[in-house]
């Protein structure tokens, strides 16, 4: 068997799930951001998926938190990645207004994600509700 540098070297697909609820703060990203920058010189990621889940009353911030990943995934170093899935799934409580904002989330990709949108990668993007 192979060591854990040899793997990680090997890496082709980066999926990552995030399960978000109001104890978790304000950042639905979790400090995803700071990890990616950590595996961002491993030169065989093809994919990266990030699903997230969030299981909260809170308000979704709508600042910079979001535009920090389409930061990370611009740098150099990221050589062989073809393919980026971002995937946000609300699950609904009964909210009111003071609830996440699906329509707002869904204008993300114009707002925070210009390198992703705009550079040639194939960049998916989605964001559904459920009710529980």
């Amino acid at each position: 068997m192979g060591s854990p540098e040899c793997c990680v070297r090997t890496l082709k697909h980066h999926r990552v799930g995030i399960f978000f609820n109001e104890w978790d703060g304000t950042n639905p990203l979790s400090g995803l951001t700071p990890e990616l920058e950590e595996i961002r010189t491993i030169q065989s990621i093809e994919t990266i998926s990030i699903n997230i889940a969030i299981y909260t009353n809170l308000n979704c911030p709508q600042r910079d938190e979001w535009g920090m990943l389409d930061k990370t995934l611009a740098r150099p170093g990221w050589s062989k990645l073809l393919q980026v899935s971002l995937g946000i799934l609300i699950y609904s409580y009964q909210r009111g207004d003071d609830g996440f904002k699906e329509e707002a989330l869904k204008g993300l990709p114009e707002k925070q994600f210009p390198y992703l949108t705009l550079n040639g990668l194939s960049f998916e993007f989605a964001v559904t509700s459920q009710s529980v």
